[in-house]
């Protein structure tokens, strides 16, 4: 029996739990096994182990990033992408705030006709785009390039859309 308590353990200790841990473990099993005193106590700990050992961390950073994008071309009240073509009134500061309820920091750079033109949605999490990447800064970026047809008093035009979104992690 104490084998098979061995086995046990030993896939306890290579999922984590610390080889001090796994030593006392296994000879309280032993001891369980044997028929020591304090067995139905003991047990109640071996459970407590593993309940610790088990832990799942759920990344959303990801989704929330793609989300964002998605939102932007997708709603009528952000940049009201119609026919794939985006209305260069809609690339405004104020209508991009008003449509975000996120947390969330986007910077949008529209490149057309020799110009540029950045608007930021939340510039306090936009500022924190220096340190996206950094592994203990907290902060996590996506970026991406859409290539859009931007209408304006100039007619339809080839365009580059940048996007920056920053994230908390």
């Amino acid at each position: 029996m104490c084998k098979i308590a061995s086995f046990i353990i030993s896939f306890i200790s290579a999922n984590l739990i610390e080889s001090a841990v796994f030593v006392k473990v296994h000879h309280a099993f032993c001891a369980i096994q044997m028929g020591s005193k304090g067995a139905e106590v003991f047990q109640s700990g071996v459970v407590l182990v593993f309940a610790q050992s088990v832990r799942v961390d759920i990344d959303t950073s990801e989704i929330e990033k793609h989300s964002t994008v998605y939102r932007l071309f997708n709603s009528e009240n952000c940049l009201g992408v119609a026919d794939g073509i985006l209305n260069l009134n809609n690339f405004d500061e104020v209508r991009l705030n008003e449509c975000f309820d996120s947390s969330n920091g986007v910077e949008l750079k529209l490149s057309y006709l020799n110009e540029s033109k950045i608007v930021e949605v939340n510039k306090q999490m936009v500022s924190q785009k220096i340190v996206c990447g950094l592994k203990k800064s907290g902060y996590d970026c996506y970026d991406t390039r859409k290539f859009v047809l931007v209408s304006g008093n100039f007619g339809i035009e080839k365009a580059i859309l940048d996007i920056k979104v920053v994230v908390n992690v």
